[in-house]
């Protein structure tokens, strides 16, 4: 008995972050509730990004929080329809915006390794700065680095 409450408390939890990224679709309420029923199972499977396969998260604000997506965006015609709607990490709905879905998964790979290539530059002039107290010697470092990252 305590199991079931658990399972209904967990369903509760996830049908309210449900509701608060649904709130500017306009869908009916049976629409709801087969987007909840959606949901639900594809939380039971994995939680898996539908784009890049990533495991997300339910916390919002985060690179991989869950957010839903339209497969052909509204700017393009796209309905709030259920067939429309994928469940999407925030950083590949943030990247496709209002591309097509055919768009960003010829392009998926290259946006990715784009994104590594930042981070690694980020953190490499982090490390820099912090360990060079001369700001000539960083400036130097950081121009040879850039120079070397534009010619990969």
């Amino acid at each position: 008995m305590a199991e079931k409450m658990v399972i209904e408390e967990e369903k509760m939890e996830l049908k309210k972050e449900l509701d608060k990224r649904i709130k500017n679709l306009n869908l009916e309420s049976d629409a709801k509730e087969e987007l909840l029923k959606k949901f639900l199972e594809w939380y039971d499977v994995g939680f898996l990004c539908y784009y890049c396969g990533v495991v997300m998260e339910l916390k919002f604000g985060t690179d991989l929080s869950f957010s839903i997506d339209h497969v052909i965006p509204r700017s393009h015609g796209g309905r709030d329809t259920i067939d429309n709607l994928k469940f999407v990490c925030w950083r590949c709905n943030m990247t496709k915006k209002d591309k097509g879905v055919d768009w960003f998964m010829r392009n998926l790979r290259l946006l990715q390794e784009r994104r590594r290539k930042k981070i690694r530059t980020i953190e490499f002039s982090k490390a820099i700065k912090s360990s060079i107290k001369d700001k000539r010697v960083q400036e130097s470092y950081q121009e040879i680095f850039e120079h070397i990252e534009a010619n990969r």
